[in-house]
């Protein structure tokens, strides 16, 4: 009896150590299983690890490509032909190995394997896509500039920059917009790949004067100052400048570049980009001789020098890059013309839902100077503006006469990608605004 009861005490111990044995291998079994395919586990962690050096050795090449191919032009511009070369021999085929598409100021550079997206902006730098949900173009935002108590003064705005002698008052800063409907607003004109947002001020309370030669010479540089020392934040980064041509031709639909590509001033004249040439009334905005598509026999006695008759500038200024010139001359013999202007209805048909931000009440300079090729003369002048129409504002004719005509100026905004921005609650109004996190 002894001996029998000793052996199912043994038994019993056996059988418990077992069960006990067998839920410690379960537990053991599901921490290494957690340990191994958890949110934080070993193998979620390799993934991330490699995922990471994908990433970095994927943004190298893109950097090595971007830097080749600042290497490759003369003024360190990256353009996209030499950055497809950079990317065809560090990647692979073009539209099989990777994408590459240009937007505004910079480039994203798509791997198709990976479908990972990286942005190249026009310094070389590289970032990847952001993508700001829940903000659209048209959204208006709280956007604040700097405080400026001493506005843009008459000295900066004399005859001698500007060709006019209007500009009698100091230039101040609008009020950010308040309930009672005054003051400034501003919306969202555009959103980049990388996150960067381009904020649109509306037209300004006081107006600005051109004339002349120095009008056409100095007026983009001078529209843009104004709004860069009125309106922009240092603390956000954001550094402001005047809405331009290239802010409104990129929302051109294929109506609206038809419009382009078909408008003629005069009946047999040229069409955008296209040339006439000047035996008589051969005046000229100094500035004209620096920019894409002059072609100039002569300065007046020789003094400048001429432009090549049958190339023209083909490296010069666009049409708002700034520059800096003084007066006018003649051209000795012939002055060929490039034609830069056209006229389009600022309406859905031609530039989509954008242009109830675009149509004002307000008439407002565009920091952008055209070539308007007429029969006899040609006139240069500055964008604007008005009775909802991209239109002109003529101020220096080729027979040296001049106008002096006087805009709003209406300031642009660049958004950085590390800026935060609180989305609204419901739906965003004048009075319901996203929010900057400043």
């Amino acid at each position: 009896m002894n001996f029998k009861g000793k052996m199912r005490e043994k038994s019993g111990i056996t059988l418990i150590s077992l069960v006990v044995t067998i839920v410690v291998l379960l537990i053991l079994a599901a921490v290494s299983i957690s340990m191994l395919s958890g949110e934080n586990g070993i193998i979620a962690k390799a993934k991330n690890a490699k995922e990471k050096s994908e990433i970095s050795d994927e943004k190298e090449i893109v950097e090595i490509s971007a830097v080749s191919a600042s290497g490759r032009d003369k003024w360190g511009k990256i353009t996209e032909e030499n950055l497809a070369n950079e990317l065809t021999k560090n990647i692979g085929t073009r539209d099989k190995d990777y994408t590459l598409i240009q937007e505004g100021e910079s480039f994203i550079v798509t791997y198709i394997e990976s479908n990972r997206s990286y942005t190249v902006d026009e310094n070389g730098n590289i970032g990847e896509v952001v993508k700001r949900e829940g903000l659209k173009a048209g959204d208006y935002i709280n956007y604040i500039p700097d405080e400026n108590t001493t506005g843009y003064t008459t000295d900066k705005l004399t005859e001698e920059i500007t060709g006019s002698t209007k500009n009698t008052s100091t230039i101040t800063q609008d009020q950010q917009y308040a309930k009672d409907g005054t003051g400034m607003t501003w919306q969202i004109l555009r959103i980049y790949a990388d996150g960067s947002i381009d904020l649109m001020g509306s037209p300004t309370s006081q107006t600005i004067w051109l004339s002349g030669a120095n009008g056409y010479n100095n007026g983009v540089t001078i529209i843009n100052d104004i709004c860069e020392e009125l309106y922009s934040n240092e603390k956000l980064k954001a550094k402001a400048r005047n809405i331009n041509y290239e802010d409104i031709i990129y929302w051109l639909t294929d109506m609206g570049e038809e419009v382009r590509d078909t408008y003629l001033y005069y009946t047999g004249g040229p069409n955008y980009g296209h040339t006439q040439t000047y035996t008589e009334n051969r005046s000229y905005p100094n500035l004209y001789a620096q920019e894409i598509g002059a072609k100039i026999d002569s300065g007046v006695d020789g003094l400048l020098p001429g432009i090549d008759q049958e190339t023209g500038n083909d490296k010069g200024l666009s049409i708002s890059q700034e520059g800096k010139a003084e007066g006018y001359s003649r051209a000795n013999k012939t002055l060929t013309v490039t034609n830069t202007f056209w006229k389009l209805d600022l309406n859905e048909t031609n530039v989509g839902k954008i242009y109830s931000m675009l149509c004002r009440e307000e008439e407002y300079w565009i920091a952008s100077r055209y070539a308007r090729c007429e029969k006899e003369y040609v006139f240069f002048g500055i964008w604007c503006v008005e009775e909802e129409k991209l239109n002109s504002r003529s101020l220096f004719y080729s027979n040296s006469v001049k106008n002096n005509l006087d805009d709003s100026v209406r300031p642009i905004i660049r958004l950085k990608p590390d800026v935060q921005i609180e989305n609204c609650i419901g739906e965003n109004t004048i009075d319901n605004m996203h929010k900057i996190k400043y």
